[in-house]
């Protein structure tokens, strides 16, 4: 008897140290486990799922967190549409993911300033569609490190669709179109990134395969991503690479300002189209106190005033295609002084399905017209996993929680990062490979694993134009109307 006894105790000591079993809770008009979301957000703890039917909901505040590898997920039922009328409060939570919605205004709201806690958001597959457009609140307004911002649809707004901040960011593969600036008053920006005082910059951070089309009514104030900081903390190394801005009455990419600290941006693989057309509103990428910037592989299109460059100062080019219909006369410096300008100025891209998107003609002038990102640095050892290159900032090694990126090293070496030392430019890579110094290194696949390098050299632009007429590394929202 004292025998079973304790074999009783002891499966009991031992089921009690086992994790509880992650709950599915409904939320319903009736008949579900609550009937409205804040009450299912209330009860949830990590690993459980808060799962939303057909309807109209109010959003909610969420007090608790989730946990690494269990988040608490809010989702669509699949094939109801569930709109939420109010926004969704995360403010100094983690773990936290929101999927499948329909938003009528603001959708989420972490504050930003100092103590703030906000990490690990995921907020994907949402649609937002402002009841209105009047408002001037930023649809995204989310501080916090290794948030994951992507395939979200945003349309009829006054004002950003993000205002964000934080490190290991990644804002991929949304859509925001159509917005008008007279409604509000407002600047708009597909990304939005203030700084100042306490609130945290954008650092370490990626922007991939977004579009942004028809923005206007704006007083040439629409931009694709505007970094600023102000006196708060640097804006170090974001990583701006294969998106579509097309019809916005301003410019594509602003980084820095008076005062402001943005250093090691890097710009390639871009398609900024049809802008202001204007020398200061209408630039493709402006650097203003962004030191060490690198600016490759971008096609900016009927953008800036003919002769102006599209890349202002701060910031080191190559292989960027400048063409403005009708013109065919020198560009100012830096552009002037890239390495490819005699090759590549005023030529025609011979874009497929423009204003649609940008991808390419077969007898594109940008297809395999690109550079290296790249090269294998004289210091590094020539076997191994760490590979020393000139320039480690053009890669990331899988910010939250997406595929560390792919490389080719020569004509056929493919590798995937494992880790990357930003300081001394060494990047770990998953498997040990030769090269040689002087190498040419490229991005072979992208944060989605999707190919973007199908010839000898990238093609430029947004869009490659791949295989088979394919079009890997395409922004996922594009064809979305």
């Amino acid at each position: 008897m004292r025998t079973r006894q304790l074999f009783l105790s002891s499966l009991i000591v031992l089921l009690s140290g086992l994790p509880a079993a992650a709950a599915t809770y409904t939320v319903k008009g009736s008949g579900g486990s609550f009937t409205t979301i804040q009450a299912c957000a209330s009860a949830a703890v990590a690993g459980d799922t808060c799962e939303v039917y057909a309807g109209s909901y109010s959003g909610w505040t969420q007090s608790t967190n989730g946990s690494a590898g269990n988040p608490i997920t809010f989702k669509a039922h699949t094939g109801d549409t569930v709109t939420i009328t109010s926004t969704v409060t995360v403010t100094n939570r983690r773990y936290i993911t929101i999927d499948g919605f329909r938003f009528t205004g603001q959708a989420i709201n972490a504050v930003d300033g100092s103590g703030t806690t906000t990490s690990n958001i995921v907020f994907r597959n949402n649609t937002i569609v402002w009841s209105s457009s009047g408002s001037s609140s930023a649809s995204i307004y989310l501080y916090g490190d290794r948030s994951l911002i992507e395939n979200n649809e945003i349309s009829g707004s006054g004002s950003d669709a993000m205002e964000i901040g934080g490190q290991n960011v990644v804002v991929r593969g949304n859509y925001f179109h159509d917005v008008n600036g007279s409604t509000s008053g407002e600047h708009i920006d597909f990304v939005q990134v203030i700084g100042g005082g306490t609130t945290p910059t954008l650092s370490f951070s990626l922007i991939e395969n977004n579009v942004e089309r028809n923005c206007f009514n704006d007083g040439g104030n629409c931009h694709f991503v505007i970094i600023r900081t102000g006196s708060g903390p640097v804006a170090d190394t974001v990583i701006i690479r294969f998106n579509y801005a097309q019809n916005m009455d301003g410019s594509g990419v602003s980084l820095g300002g008076v005062g402001d600290n943005v250093p090691n941006a890097r710009m390639y693989n871009n398609t900024i189209a049809t802008g202001h057309l204007t020398a200061e509103n209408g630039d493709c990428v402006s650097f203003q106190n962004a030191p060490n910037g690198v600016v490759l592989n971008n096609i900016c299109y009927n953008t800036q005033a003919n002769g102006w460059s599209p890349t202002i100062s701060n910031a080191v080019g190559n292989g960027n295609i400048a063409f403005n219909t009708g013109y065919s006369g020198a560009w100012n410096s830096p552009y002037s002084t890239e390495e490819t300008y005699a090759t590549l100025r005023n030529k025609n891209p011979l874009f497929a399905n423009f204003p649609t998107d940008g991808s390419l003609q077969a007898i594109s002038p940008a297809i395999g017209a690109g550079v290296p990102l790249t090269t294998v640095a004289a210091g590094d050892s020539g076997t191994g996993v760490s590979m020393v290159v000139a320039d480690a900032r053009v890669f990331q090694p899988g910010w939250a929680g997406v595929q560390a990126d792919w490389l080719r090293v020569g004509l056929t070496t493919t590798v995937q990062i494992a880790s990357i030392n930003y300081a001394t430019n060494t990047i770990t890579l998953a498997s040990p490979i030769s090269r040689s110094p002087g190498t040419p290194v490229y991005l072979y696949k992208d944060s989605n694993g999707q190919g973007v390098l199908f010839g000898i050299a990238p093609d430029i632009g947004a869009f490659p134009f791949g295989q088979a007429g394919s079009t890997p590394g395409t922004p996922t929202q594009v064809l979305v109307q």
